[in-house]
């Protein structure tokens, strides 16, 4: 698999390195891919990435799926006593007899959990129903995604260092030359550099609180 395959792993002599799967997920590996070695990743194995197919299900019933969609998007308001009564009439009554006869035909030496299933089923949509109607839902207000934080020692010189190693690294090509290639090595070189420095720096400080 791969277009690179047989290509060392690790420290370009050996090939070491590879990926484990359960036997019911092997079917669905279509591909692995060798990246070039980097010391931001490991000191001695090149990166792996594996590639997984899937398949893809069309559902036809849409206005199904978006109904079902906005009900999980919906809450139902919290309980209010004072309209305890309004709650118990607005439950269907023939929905309630439907239940019961049900229930009736339940037998205790036979269970059919099926059958049990089914009726719980019922049971909750009732409830749910009579209480979306009594107590009224609302929509949730959507939690804004928080921002990733640095680490406390990635300071304003490892941004520097991670701008110009990304922008050099975003350029690089299988047609690029040698020198390009190079000049990436070296930077991100002098990148991990600055990282173990600060990580460093950090930790005897930590040490001395």
């Amino acid at each position: 698999m791969g277009g690179n395959s047989g290509n060392f792993t690790c420290r370009n002599v050996s090939v070491v390195d590879y990926v484990i799967t359960s036997v019911h997920l092997l079917r669905f590996v279509c591909n692995f891919f060798l990246h070039d070695f980097s010391e931001l990743f490991s000191d001695v194995h090149s990166p792996i990435t594996v590639s997984f197919k899937s398949t893809y299900q069309e559902h036809s019933d849409s206005e199904n799926i978006s109904q079902n969609t906005n009900e999980k998007d919906e809450k139902i308001k919290k309980w209010n006593w004072d309209l305890q009564n309004d709650f118990k009439n607005i439950l269907s009554q023939e929905r309630k007899d439907m239940i019961f006869e049900s229930l009736n035909q339940i037998s205790s030496d036979n269970i059919d959990q099926l059958k049990v299933d089914t009726i719980f089923d019922d049971v909750c949509k009732i409830m749910l129903n009579s209480a979306r109607n009594t107590f009224g839902i609302f929509k949730p207000k959507k939690r804004k995604k928080l921002k990733p934080v640095d680490k406390p020692w990635f300071d304003e010189e490892c941004r520097f260092a991670r701008q110009n190693y990304r922008k050099l690294k975003r350029n690089i090509s299988s047609k690029s030359s040698v020198q390009q290639k190079q000049n990436l090595r070296l930077t991100e070189k002098k990148y991990k550099q600055i990282l173990d420095k600060k990580i460093n720096l950090h930790r005897k400080k930590m040490m001395i609180i």
